[in-house]
């Protein structure tokens, strides 16, 4: 007898604890159900052009919608208003959870995040959902910085996405999407020959080019607290400025025997280095950290002829908007310069230059939803 009563008193202790565990409210002492989270994605201004390939770990070349996304690192902290500091709400110390973006496609949309760890909301204190998010994954190996850091390649787009609110269990948000965009400036090269000189005085006075490097700085680092990004040199460089090479227009390396520089940009595109808009070289690289400044970028050209290579530059490229205003190098935006190459004597003249939006964009399916289940409990 007295052992049943133990038992009975153990039985009675386990439900018990499992009952306090169970979600309830003194108005709805029913346990409440859990709620997954739901995310769909846009890209901003992200378009390429065709010849652009893919690897297949880290995508190559400016992100379009086009293409699945794995590997997007997304920081999660439930907050209320309170936690907020002059409209600043800090990641430090968030939760870290990795997720894939579905391509934009045709029929359906897409758009859709996919968390590899499913996002349930706050139930207990109902706070709201915020997420930030950035892509490719951070090289530091550490998450106890609060910060991700890259070296900058040049084929590589380093997105981000703003503080989003996801809203709360009681209170879904519905009608918005997610954002990413670049943190990265995009710069594309065009070159040719003089006007009226023939392919031939051309190849015989510069030969073709092997490399076209950018003045820069080679490390971008994102900060948990306040999401923006920092550029700096790299660690072991004693200048002030990285000099980094483009790639070809595919974001491949250029070819180890040169391009040729043309005669008529019209037939630029057929040189397998070359995108739709004839250019020669294309990268991605850090901003101005001053938006305000309108400072000149500068390019070094490197030619070979007869195994006999010349360099010039630093070429200042002063960018412009429209016709007389000048502009900064700045994330999100594409850069483009046309280059002219003297045919009588080796100088290079910058004749055009355009700061334009990166590209087309793609957005996502455009809501926040509870599960089909539970629909009629989110607003």
């Amino acid at each position: 007898m007295k052992a049943i009563i133990i038992y009975s008193l153990a039985l009675a202790a386990l439900t018990s604890c499992a009952k306090s565990e169970e979600v309830t409210t003194p108005d709805n002492p029913t346990p409440l159900q859990p709620k997954e989270i739901h995310i769909s994605a846009a890209i901003e201004a992200s378009a390429q052009t065709k010849a652009v390939t893919r690897d297949a770990v880290t995508l190559t070349g400016p992100i379009d919608g086009n293409t699945d996304i794995e590997g997007i690192q997304f920081l999660r902290k439930n907050a209320t208003n309170s936690d907020f500091s002059n409209g600043v709400l800090s990641f430090d110390g968030a939760t870290l959870v990795t997720g894939k973006r579905t391509a934009t496609n045709a029929s359906s949309g897409g758009g859709d995040i996919t968390f590899a760890t499913v996002q349930t909301y706050d139930q207990k204190e109902n706070k709201n959902a915020y997420f930030v998010a950035y892509y490719p994954v951070r090289e530091n190996s550490s998450s106890s910085d609060n910060t991700a850091t890259w070296t900058i390649d040049g084929k590589t787009d380093i997105l981000y996405a703003e503080r989003y609110d996801a809203g709360s269990y009681t209170s879904i948000t519905s009608g918005s999407t997610m954002t990413f965009k670049h943190a990265l400036a995009q710069i594309r090269v065009i070159c040719k020959g003089a006007t009226g000189a023939a392919q031939d005085v051309i190849d015989d006075v510069w030969g073709k080019i092997t490399k076209i490097e950018i003045e820069t700085k080679a490390k971008a680092t994102y900060t948990y607290a306040t999401q923006k990004f920092a550029y700096e040199v790299n660690s072991q460089s004693p200048e002030t400025t990285d000099k980094l090479p483009l790639l070809g227009s595919n974001y491949q390396a250029l070819t180890t025997e040169g391009v040729q520089i043309p005669a008529d940009i019209t037939a630029a595109g057929a040189n397998d280095n070359n995108g739709d808009d004839g250019a020669i070289a294309a990268g991605m690289f850090a901003p101005d950290d001053n938006e305000s400044s309108t400072a000149p970028i500068k390019l070094t050209i490197t030619t070979k002829k007869d195994n006999a290579e010349t360099t010039s530059g630093p070429i200042e490229v002063q960018l412009m908007n429209g016709s007389n205003e000048n502009a900064a190098f700045v994330s999100g935006k594409k850069h483009t310069v046309t280059l002219t190459f003297n045919s009588k004597e080796k100088n290079i003249t910058v004749t055009k230059t355009e700061v334009a939006a990166w590209g087309t964009g793609y957005t996502g399916t455009g809501s926040v939803t509870p599960k089909e289940n539970d629909s009629s409990q989110g607003s």
